[in-house]
């Protein structure tokens, strides 16, 4: 049997929320905002689980970095790095394709 870590079991716990938020939205899109080309769009659900997964990991990990898509990088001198995609498949989400996901990665040391 496999034994998570607690960094594992926290970016699971933490992605499920972000999903759950997310979901709330899916389906209920009114407001599509344009990043750098049309094709690269950005949503409320896109922003609000950001938020809701650096709030997280700044709470349990003050200390650690964090690399967001949408948010300004966070970066303290730790051996931690939490890289975020808060919702990975923006577009298949917009169009109610249910292909899209929560990316949380944790680096060490780069």
């Amino acid at each position: 049997m496999i034994k998570l870590s607690e960094y594992t079991k926290f970016a699971i716990d933490v992605a499920k929320k972000a999903g759950s938020l997310q979901m709330l939205y899916f389906g209920n899109i009114t407001e599509i905002k344009k990043k750098s080309s049309h094709i690269d769009i950005l949503t409320e659900a896109d922003t609000k689980s950001e938020k809701l997964i650096i709030k997280e990991i700044t709470k349990k990990y003050p200390n650690h970095s964090i690399v967001s898509e949408e948010s300004n990088d966070i970066y303290n001198q730790d051996e931690y790095t939490w890289i975020i995609d808060p919702l990975d498949g923006t577009t298949n989400f917009t169009h109610n394709l249910p292909i899209f996901a929560v990316s949380i990665a944790l680096l060490k040391n780069n």
